[in-house]
């Protein structure tokens, strides 16, 4: 089965409740509040629908110690995924050089798109030759 790609925050899930936290800088406070995120409901539905003709894997920016809250958040709006890559606690690096990362993880052949919502990662994404779809551009 191909690889679907997604993001969570921003993507699948609507943190905007929380994003006051980052403007304090305050990391624990964000992440420690992701369980309450509503669903970005045009995303997940698309995600909910194609998880019968791909694999979905999600790429978090989320930080590993999220793990639990992320799949108690998955399974409360039945989103299915096969595999979720972590950020790494202590692990600061842009996104789009992390997401590089765990793309060079996977076998390429498999993989039929990502979806994100960040400018630099779907660069980097187009750059590597995996078709990218903004989630920016959806509506709300």
């Amino acid at each position: 089965m191909a690889y679907a790609i997604f993001d969570l925050d921003g993507t699948l899930a609507d943190p905007s409740h929380r994003m006051h936290y980052l403007e304090q800088r305050n990391w624990n406070a964000f992440y420690a509040h992701c369980a309450e995120d509503p669903e970005i409901k045009p995303m997940a539905e698309f995600c909910r629908r194609i998880a019968d003709v791909y694999e979905i894997l999600i790429f978090t920016g989320r930080t590993d110690v999220t793990a639990e809250d992320t799949v108690d958040w998955l399974e409360k709006h039945q989103i299915r995924w096969s595999r979720i890559f972590f950020r790494k606690e202590g692990d600061f690096r842009k996104a789009d050089q992390l997401k590089r990362e765990w793309l060079g993880m996977l076998d390429r052949d498999r993989i039929a798109f990502a979806v994100d919502r960040e400018p630099s990662v779907i660069e980097m994404f187009r750059k590597e030759g995996v078709m990218c779809f903004s989630a920016n551009e959806q509506p709300r």
